[in-house]
């Protein structure tokens, strides 16, 4: 955060995406090398404290937060589901998954546009941000 707040021109504004909650945590996270997850708070937290301006804040990938916690939370590690990352091609017989799941990452792209929307909860975290003018 403190060296995007080095770089950033003052009034520059910064996007910041990360996986939220450490509870989430699996072998997804190993295949991807994620090192830490936050919660919102927390990120809002990191980024004040670095010196930006909190924008605008949400958690994202919500409506898919139900299915992946429940593969990695409970199939993973009952042995029901693949090691590794979730972020792969669905097999044959669940390919028809993938039009309702792309569909719903759309809808909450659409109520994302809209200025007051915030959800609760989600795969992602995310913290738009600015740097004072100083």
């Amino acid at each position: 955060m403190r060296e995007m707040f080095r770089v950033l021109k003052p009034g520059g504004i910064a996007f910041v995406r990360t996986a939220a909650y450490e509870w989430m945590r699996s072998s997804h996270d190993q295949a991807l090398s994620t090192k830490r997850r936050y919660d919102l708070t927390t990120l809002i937290d990191l980024t004040t404290h670095a010196g930006l301006n909190p924008l605008r804040t949400t958690y994202a990938n919500t409506f898919l937060l139900p299915a992946a916690a429940f593969r990695r939370l409970v199939l993973k590690r009952i042995g029901l589901s693949d090691k590794g990352s979730d972020v792969k091609p669905l097999a044959q017989q669940l390919r028809w998954l993938n039009r309702p799941l792309t569909a719903s990452l759309h809808k909450e792209a659409q109520w994302l546009t809209r200025q007051n929307t915030k959800f609760p909860a989600g795969l992602s975290a995310i913290c738009i941000c600015q740097k004072p003018l100083e």
